[in-house]
């Protein structure tokens, strides 16, 4: 029924279902059942889904409280498993560079852009560290980090790897022309911002004075390496199981 010819809509209780005038009241109401049955199925397997998704998490909490505190109430390391929220470990302050370990144990730093490149010279390049560039343009500055004072001997093997990553950086290596680069290495008081009357430095670039040690570039290789640091806790256990081995092996030749 309508009022001033409006349609009300049904009554409390009241559901509209849409039927199809070309069957039967029997095929309808067939149809509606089956429609019916699969909404109730459909919705009880969500309920299923959600106990079992709360009696995971609970779970997982109970074991991660384990975990951290073993027996005698000692804290140890957390679970570390499929949904477990791992610790963010701090990043060192070169990473944001380009950078590498050399087969010295020396590390090389080299700036990703003209900011960084002036940056590295003048917070990071120390009186021991050593300065490396490259002739081709957009090269990266990089110092070498080493220890034992200025008159320390030079690191051969750094340098040439250095020199590498100097040009692989550089636009030769888009070019496969690092033949065509020179490298060169120098001491921080070399290194200058001040430019001769006359001239300009734009933004990472340098004035070197004084003699450039040019080095032999070797074929532009590069590879991605993964570096591994071991907890204190880890390394005292691995000593601990050695000197264990260690005194079986000796007890089996003995026999």
């Amino acid at each position: 029924t309508g009022t001033g010819g409006m349609d009300a809509g049904p009554g409390p209780g009241v559901a509209l279902v849409r039927l199809d005038v070309g069957q039967s009241a029997l095929a309808n109401a067939r149809e509606l059942y089956s429609a019916a049955k699969k909404a109730e199925a459909k919705a009880k397997r969500t309920e299923e889904v959600e106990e079992e998704t709360v009696k995971r998490a609970e779970a997982r909490a109970k074991r991660g409280g384990k975990a951290a505190h073993g027996p005698g109430g000692k804290k140890s390391q957390p679970e570390v498993g499929r949904g477990a929220i791992r610790e963010r470990r701090k990043r060192f302050w070169f990473e944001k560079f380009h950078w590498f370990i050399s087969s010295e144990g020396l590390l090389v730093i080299g700036g990703r852009d003209a900011k960084q490149n002036e940056l590295l010279v003048k917070r990071y390049l120390r009186a021991q560290d050593l300065f490396l560039h490259a002739s081709f343009h957009g090269a990266p500055t990089l110092v070498i980090r080493r220890e034992g004072g200025r008159d320390a001997a030079v690191p051969e093997r750094s340098l040439e790897e250095g020199a590498v990553m100097a040009v692989s950086r550089s636009r030769a290596w888009r070019a496969r022309d690092g033949g065509a680069a020179q490298v060169y290495w120098v001491r921080p008081d070399q290194v200058s911002k001040t430019p001769q009357s006359g001239e300009y430095l734009s933004a990472g670039g340098f004035v070197i004075r004084g003699k450039k040690n040019f080095i032999a570039v070797q074929p532009m290789v590069m590879g991605v390496g993964v570096l591994f640091r071991r907890a204190r806790e880890s390394e005292a256990e691995e000593k601990q199981e050695g000197r264990e081995r260690e005194e079986e092996d000796g007890m089996e030749g003995m026999e």
